[in-house]
């Protein structure tokens, strides 16, 4: 939707997204995917970013993924009088990395899978 409505128009329409009940949420998750190269800043090298979600209204678990030249960070908000088990989240998603990462890493027995070839792109056609 970013592409087609200005941004005056989300800033109104998240104001009002707020204001309006929402008994049925109480946790927000995104994912930005970041640059892939590295960021410099007055000749410093940007090393790591962590995203951060705020918490408004009900919502009392946020949760951001952003990768950064090559990496991935995770932020975990939260309320901790709602959500008292905030840790056990944390601690599950640095798990759940680590196994992922453990899977990936080639052994000495199998050999790595050969990557599969990017699907062809269709020709793009346009409405006149």
């Amino acid at each position: 939707m970013a592409g087609f409505a200005p941004a005056m128009l989300h800033a109104l329409g998240a104001r009002v997204a707020m204001r309006m009940p929402q008994r049925n949420i109480n946790t927000v998750t995104t994912n930005v995917p970041g640059p892939q190269h590295p960021l410099y800043l007055a000749g410093r090298r940007l090393l790591e970013v962590f995203p951060f979600v705020p918490l408004a209204s009900r919502v009392r678990v946020g949760l951001a993924i952003y990768s950064y030249d090559g990496g991935l960070n995770f932020g975990v908000t939260g309320d901790y009088d709602t959500a008292p088990d905030i840790g056990v989240l944390a601690d599950g998603i640095e798990r759940g990395m680590a196994e992922l990462v453990a899977l990936a890493q080639p052994t000495g027995k199998a050999k790595p899978r050969p990557r599969r070839a990017a699907p062809a792109k269709s020709p793009r056609v346009e409405a006149t």
